[in-house]
């Protein structure tokens, strides 16, 4: 059995990278503010054109980045200003500030904050009035071994305040050149990047996003005096002071719209407009130069050799002997010992916390003895078994949905954040996560079909997990009586798709099958009253399972009935409601349901009205809605179903795909009339 693996050499991705090229030299745009320099003029404004339903707007938003080569080290300059004008209380969140520190080799090279300066601003009695931030209201949060976090929050921030912050923060990482975020929450009037870049680095720029970033660039010459190490001086460092040829980059941009989160996004990461900066080779002053960017192979035997990921996975794994052997016994074929060892893992460890690259032990055998790990390591873990019991397995890494996605062109390791396991028995492939106790063999989540991931095999090939390779089908059948007093009876059955079953047993183990069928007749109707409830494949987690109950609707003795058909089922709204979309819509599968309906009607009423028939297709062969009903004498049937045969839509298809789930929300939304016979 083959996994839904596609083997691709190009995939087209919403991020661009594009090369560096000359623009037209241009008179200099100069910022309209300063820092300190507010009056009450510029508390006028209670709305913006950019966007009238803001609640708060970045008027400026400044970075400048460059190179100091007169501190003893070569040193990575970062200084920002920000002014913002908060309109309404659901904008305070425009007052909170986060910067991020890295860990250096030492405490002298460790990333720091200077000149950090915050006001906020308001108009009292025609006044500006000013409140400092107070320098005990800044605090750090160490995140990781490696990572700090300065944060804090402008005081006594109003509707209609005005608030500023400007700082500068130095880094000794020659290499970590920090990108720029164009584009966020509240929209742009002005926002710009200036970054300079000595002859020495060779930087990709990597940029992406929808809108127009105007970019120009000089070279100048700038003195420098630092240490560095030679070209095989193992340790040694040389101090140099020389003139380079340094060039300027300048990133504008105006009035950039706000990006939203809309329904069917896998993250905002993929499509914010912004710049990053990977380093692919440096030039040292004595003319050697070296590839960092490195190459897949280069990441490969990192990472494989690491104690944190792969070191762990033959190395010193003898104790896995008895209780591989003692799991796989009496197995008739290696697909079984793999399915035997991947429960085995999944039933008898806990997975404490999930969407992790590497490992925190720095052996499987403390996993093992915890009964315990992170999602990486109860993976690697699997691989280890997998191993000793003579199969052909190694770890593939990803990154997940909510992540971003990573690119085939560079080996950038900080791209991904997830591990899972492959097995290659014979021409029959098989992927596993067994962090996931109630996953299938040889499935997935859903959250790593993103793209472009990378086997861990000598040849480190591509692999790619795609959402059109998910097919995710619903049947609903309703079987229903109406008797002579209004009342309706009958049964419900549903067979949902595979990830829809995975959710259900999710729910199920969280809060039991009562709760569960509760909340699913309130689902079918606000009104109905449920029995005989039945879930068969529960435990049976490699196919969806089959959810089933009785239910009975209340009516009346009424001369007129009139019928939603489409219990629980109906698309009351429409999930592409925002007017326009400037990034393309992500569903995470392709999706087909069907819903039928049988209705027995009793001798004394009768069809007035049916909804006419429907046939509408998106784009010909994208999508088709299906909506067919006919009556006859006692009885009337009812077939709908929507179908989308392609998970992903570009910007432009947006308008369409809207239009076409316009339709299908008015259309279930249509009645069904029955007549009391005279």
């Amino acid at each position: 059995m083959k996994p839904p693996i596609i083997c691709l050499l190009g995939l087209c991705a919403a991020l661009f990278v594009t090369p560096i090229h000359a623009q037209d030299k241009k008179e200099k745009e100069k910022l309209p503010y300063r820092f300190g320099k507010v009056t009450p003029e510029d508390f006028k404004p209670k709305v913006y054109a950019i966007d009238s339903a803001a609640d708060a707007v970045i008027l400026a938003d400044v970075g400048n980045t460059e190179y100091n080569g007169n501190s003893g080290l070569l040193e990575v300059m970062f200084k920002r200003y920000t002014r913002v004008h908060i309109l309404h209380k659901a904008g305070y969140d425009a007052a909170n500030f986060s910067i991020y520190l890295n860990k250096g080799y030492s405490n002298s090279t460790d990333d720091r904050v200077s000149d950090l300066k915050a006001v906020t601003y308001n108009l009292e009695n025609g006044q500006v009035t000013e409140t400092k931030l107070d320098s005990k209201s800044v605090f750090i949060n160490k995140l990781s071994e490696d990572l700090f976090e300065e944060k804090f929050t402008l005081p006594n921030v109003k509707e209609g305040s005005i608030i500023e912050v400007t700082y500068s923060t130095h880094s000794f990482s020659e290499s970590n050149l920090p990108g720029w975020i164009f584009q966020g929450e509240y929209p742009r009037i002005w926002t710009e990047y200036n970054v300079s870049i000595p002859e020495w680095f060779n930087f990709v720029f990597l940029r992406q996003g929808y809108y127009s970033v105007n970019e120009s660039h000089s070279d100048r010459r700038q003195n420098f005096n630092f240490r560095y190490e030679p070209d095989g001086a193992s340790g040694r460092t040389e101090t140099v002071n020389m003139e380079a040829k340094v060039t300027d980059w300048r990133f504008i941009s105006h009035n950039m719209p706000a990006l939203r989160v809309e329904h069917y996004t896998t993250t905002l990461r993929n499509h914010v407009q912004s710049i990053e900066f990977q380093l692919g080779s440096i030039t040292t002053p004595d003319g050697v130069t070296k590839n960092r960017m490195g190459s897949w192979s280069k990441l490969r035997e990192r990472l494989m050799e690491s104690e944190y990921f792969g070191a762990t996975i033959d190395k010193n794994n003898g104790f896995l002997a008895d209780v591989v052997n003692s799991v796989t016994a009496g197995a008739s074929n290696n697909e079984e010992k793999a399915r035997r060892l991947y429960t085995y893992v999944q039933k008898n460890f806990t997975c404490t916390d999930n969407e992790r690259l590497t490992m925190d032990a720095t052996s499987v055998k403390t996993v093992f003895n915890n009964k315990k790990g992170n999602s990486a390591e109860l993976n690697l873990l699997l691989v280890a078994m997998l191993r000793r019991a003579g199969l052909e397995s190694w770890p593939i890494i990803l990154s997940t949905r909510d992540h971003g996605i990573t690119l085939a062109l560079y080996p950038i390791l900080r791209r991904f954040n997830y591990t899972i396991t492959y097995l290659q028995d014979g021409d029959n492939e098989y992927v596993m996560d067994a962090s996931k106790p109630l996953l299938g063999f040889n499935h997935l989540p859903l959250e790593c079909y993103n793209g472009h991931a990378r086997l861990l095999t000598p040849d480190v090939p591509p692999v790619y997990f795609v959402a059109d390779s998910i097919k995710e089908q619903s049947v609903t059948s309703v079987m229903a009586v109406l008797d002579k007093s209004g009342d309706i009876s009958g049964s419900y059955q549903q067979l949902p798709g595979y990830y829809s079953s995975y959710s259900i047993r999710e729910a199920v183990k969280t809060k039991g099958k009562e709760e569960f069928f509760k909340n699913a007749g309130k689902a079918f109707a606000s009104d109905a009253a449920i029995s005989e409830t039945n879930m068969e494949n529960l435990d049976s987690l490699d196919i969806p399972l089959t959810e089933s109950f009785e239910f009975k609707l209340q009516g009346g003795d009424e001369d007129h009935i009139y019928l939603a058909p489409l219990w629980g089922e109906v698309q009351k709204e429409n999930p592409f409601a925002a007017a326009e979309r400037r990034y393309p819509v992500e569903i995470p599968y392709l999706i087909n349901e069907i819903y039928t309906l049988n209705l027995q009607l009793p001798d004394n009423y009768e069809i007035e009205e049916l909804p006419k028939p429907a046939l509408v297709k998106l784009n010909d062969a994208d999508g088709i809605f299906q909506y067919l009903v006919q009556g006859s004498g006692s009885s009337l049937q009812l077939r709908c179903v929507i179908r989308l045969n392609r998970a992903n839509f570009k910007p432009e298809e947006y308008n369409d795909l809207r239009e076409f789930y316009n339709y299908i929300v008015k259309k279930e939304a249509e009645q069904i009339v029955l007549k009391k016979k005279a």
